[in-house]
């Protein structure tokens, strides 16, 4: 299993600029580990045929440096920006030919951010391991970059509407599993939309649908499931507090969630 992170309040960025803690940018790809000579993304899955341009210049580094294995991010950038559209576009082709014609097209690269060779040296002996191995001469493979500065650099990825950053305690080891040594802190925004219509599950009501043309799953407890059917079902339209992801590459909300029911249309 790979090393997850806890989520973090980005109103509490500033908490994390006490020295005790390294930054790095939260791309917006594919993560992925690179072990045994093949890339498994989250669920174990090998995706290694998708991605020939990743896996050409990784045997080449396996070659050079023996044992390897790292973990990281797929990214296909678009304009120096990630691009998550793009890559979905790459993460489902299985033939040779289509292969061939997606990469040319959006070329992926590997952003690594921690070798597993000893997963108990500390993150910044692990990150002085990967800065030795991967050299400027690899056009697919990049070290992801480490800042010290946790508030400016999330400054810059709300500015430039990036996903967000991630903080990463010093000293700490690599650890199979959601462990608070990782913080992800994501560009949220929130606010307040009407409900006009649902989807049921078994009488749970499964998703909301909002004025807005966004789908939410409702998260909500059963009276209040209730209370909502009711008043759609009554031609009324419930106004809902969200928060969603806001990255600046979509039209829709991304990862929407409910944060409570301000009124059933009364």
């Amino acid at each position: 299993m790979a090393m997850l992170c806890e989520s973090f309040d980005f109103h509490r960025i500033k908490e994390l600029d006490n020295g005790e803690w390294i930054f790095q940018i939260k791309l917006d790809g594919e993560r992925a580990i690179y072990r045994e000579g093949k890339l498994f993304n989250r669920r174990d899955k090998d995706i290694s045929f998708r991605f020939p341009e990743l896996m050409k210049e990784l045997e080449i580094l396996h070659t050079r440096v023996g044992y390897l294995e790292l973990d990281g991010e797929i990214v296909i950038l678009t304009g120096g920006r990630p691009d998550f559209k793009a890559l979905l576009s790459r993460t489902h082709l299985s033939t040779r030919s289509k292969i061939e014609n997606a990469l040319l097209k959006n070329p992926a690269v590997y952003f690594v951010f921690d070798i597993l060779l000893d997963k108990q040296l500390s993150i910044e002996m692990r990150n002085k391991l990967l800065q030795s191995i991967i050299t400027p001469d690899f056009h697919h493979i990049h070290l992801l970059k480490t800042y010290s500065d946790g508030e400016k650099l999330w400054n810059y990825a709300y500015e430039n509407k990036l996903e967000g950053i991630i903080a990463k305690r010093k000293g700490s080891s690599y650890e199979d599993r959601r462990s608070p040594a990782w913080l992800k802190i994501k560009r949220w925004n929130t606010d307040r939309i009407r409900a006009v219509s649902y989807e049921s599950n078994n009488r749970i009501l499964s998703t909301l649908i909002l004025e807005s043309g966004d789908r939410v799953g409702s998260g909500l407890s059963d009276f209040e499931q209730v209370k909502l059917k009711e008043a759609i079902d009554e031609g009324k339209k419930p106004l809902i507090e969200i928060r969603w992801l806001d990255d600046g590459q979509y039209e829709a909300k991304r990862q929407p969630t409910i944060l409570g029911v301000l009124d059933y249309g009364e």
